[in-house]
This record gives structure tokens, C-alpha cells and sequence, in this order.
């Protein structure tokens, strides 16, 4: 079976940006500089894992015809250590102590915590249902509802800058 590039990339950027989007937060009171080195680092973890599975996903085509199988296991591993790497830096920054001026964002990625969590876990069950290379292509729908980052407040512009990993992941826009 013969995928092009883009048809195989297309959908697994798309639910991995869901997640990139729902994932930037970063507490309460803290030091701006600490905070803001928090989630800079969270947000570049998360995007390099994204962007080295978008990588490994891309060069697919040439397994997926010569063994769909094997294929289909690399980018299901893949997919587990990008839900991974969200989930472990979603906790970094629901652990976050941020400064006054972000509080309220803060409280929200807190607040999101639990849920993201599960949303992950729920994400990660649905892995097994990716059986053959036509089950990519449903990557973005199959993860569609699940609550990952759902009541999340946008990043703050001004912590969006001082945190450029953040800024433009997922294609998040920041708020004024």
C-alpha cells in the first residue's frame, strides 16, 4: 500500500498539534525567571518530541509498503513517547509557580492537570486501534474528544516571548 508523505503526516500533525496546543501552561507567587525557564524547557521537550516524530512518521512510506506491520508499530511507539513527553511536561508546568502577573493562567493549566492526564491515558488505550497505515488517516478524529487541556486559559502574550517554544505551538495564538 502506497501512502504519500503528506497523507501520512497530515493527520498525525494535526492530533499532535491538538496536544501541543493543549499543552502550554506553566503556579502561584514564584520567581518570573524560574517560571519562565520552567516553561520554556517543558514547551522545547514537548516540541522536539513532536517534531522528531513528525520526522519518523514522514519516513514511513518506504516500511509502510514493504512492512505495513512494523510500520504501524514504530508510529504507534512514536505516538506513545510524543503522549508521554506531553504528559510529563503537563505536570511540569501544573507544578509551575508562577508569578503574580501569570496566576490566573496558571490556575488554569493546574486546573486542566487531572484531565490532560486522563485525556493522555485515553489517548494512549486508542493506540491499538491504529492497525494499518488507512488507520492514520483517523489519528486526528479518533483523538478529537478526548479532554486533553480542555478550560485552559491562551498563553499570555508577554510569557508567550519570553518563552518562544511556547509561543507558536500547535499554532497557538497568543492572548493580548
Amino acid at each position: 500500500m502506497s501512502l504519500r508523505r503528506s497523507r501520512l503526516a497530515s493527520p498525525v500533525l494535526l492530533a499532535v498539534a491538538g496536544l501541543a496546543l493543549a499543552g502550554c501552561g506553566g503556579g502561584g507567587g514564584g520567581d518570573e525567571g524560574a517560571y519562565v525557564k520552567t516553561y520554556e524547557g517543558a514547551c522545547k521537550s514537548i516540541a522536539n518530541a513532536t517534531t522528531e516524530f513528525a520526522g519518523s512518521a514522514g519516513k514511513l512510506q518506504t516500511e509502510i509498503r514493504s512492512n505495513p506491520e512494523k510500520a504501524m508499530g514504530t508510529f504507534r511507539d512514536g505516538f506513545g513517547k510524543v503522549l508521554d513527553t506531553f504528559g510529563d511536561q503537563m505536570q511540569v508546568l501544573a507544578d509551575a509557580e508562577a508569578p503574580k502577573q501569570w496566576e490566573d493562567f496558571q490556575k488554569s493549566v493546574s486546573d486542566a492537570a487531572d484531565d490532560t492526564e486522563k485525556g493522555i491515558e485515553q489517548a494512549k488505550d486508542r493506540l491499538g486501534d491504529l492497525k494499518t497505515p488507512a488507520d492514520i488517516a483517523k489519528v486526528g478524529t479518533a483523538f478529537q474528544g478526548l479532554n486533553i487541556g480542555k478550560g485552559m486559559q491562551e498563553i499570555p502574550k508577554d510569557l508567550a516571548q519570553k518563552a518562544p517554544s511556547c509561543s507558536g505551538l500547535g499554532g497557538a495564538a497568543a492572548k493580548a
